[in-house]
């Protein structure tokens, strides 16, 4: 397969190395960080172009990896008989305005220089054909074992779901580690208890791997975390907002 690759971030970048390492041919990367897809291009083979008239209808097909905002607007101004794909986890199949058109989202947080392991991460796959469908079955099924087509708005819940489990958390993280940089220890103190904890998920549920003082509904640690904290309206907040969750959810009330 010819492909191109509109954008020069970090899905880009994977994107670039798990097609090209899987023997198809990267014809163009445009980006407007000229130094990022010029480095893309030579990683995977391919040329660098600062001219969107080059990405032809020559490619087989063509990845749109650039943020939300922008899918609409660069889908209007390409061809309509170009071969699209853009992939986000929360932008409608019918952003596109091609006539061979789909979604190829990697339900994953690339970073860029990252050495990552395909096979195991999901990609959710729309098309608005069988033809491009079977393709990107074809494509991907060879990079990674899952696999799977959704439609829109289920890919919208997903990526609703994956703000929970992971930005969410990783800020949650931050907060904890700007907590302990009060005292003489680092966020590393939290990190067997946080690995064990991912490591259960594959043996239990996560409604019964649930602990703490809200699931014990242990008022006086709360309180005193609250104390802690009174300070700082949004720590409060937030402590109070996820804490009120877990009473409600275990014990049918909140503070």
């Amino acid at each position: 397969m010819k492909y191109s690759i509109i954008g020069a971030g970090n899905v880009a970048h994977h994107l670039a190395t798990m097609l090209s390492d899987n023997g198809h041919e990267l014809l163009y990367i445009f980006g407007r960080n000229e130094a990022d897809a010029k480095q893309i291009a030579v990683l995977s083979g391919g040329s660098f172009t600062n001219s969107l008239s080059d990405i032809t209808t020559k490619n087989d097909l063509v990845f749109l990896a650039v943020s939300d905002d922008s899918i609409r607007t660069i889908s209007k101004v390409l061809p309509k008989d170009l071969p699209l794909v853009h992939t986000s986890g929360n932008t409608a199949l019918n952003a596109l305005s091609q006539n061979i058109c789909g979604v190829v989202w990697p339900l994953y947080s690339f970073t860029k220089n990252k050495k990552i392991e395909y096979n195991e991460i999901p990609f959710l796959l729309e098309t608005c054909n069988e033809n491009l469908k079977n393709k990107l079955f074809e494509v991907f099924s060879k990079i990674s074992s899952n696999v799977h087509y959704i439609t829109s708005e289920e890919r919208k819940k997903v990526h609703l779901a994956a703000v929970f489990a992971n930005n969410f958390t990783n800020h949650l993280h931050r907060i904890a580690g700007t907590i302990l940089s009060e005292i003489p220890l680092t966020f590393d103190v939290l990190l067997p208890m946080i690995k064990d904890q991912i490591a259960n998920v594959d043996h239990t549920t996560l409604l019964a791997q649930q602990s703490g003082p809200a699931r014990r509904d242990d008022r006086g640690t709360i309180e005193d975390h609250l104390r802690m904290i009174k300070q700082n309206e949004d720590l409060t907040s937030i402590y109070t907002t996820i804490t009120n969750s877990i009473l409600k959810t275990y014990h049918g009330k909140k503070l």
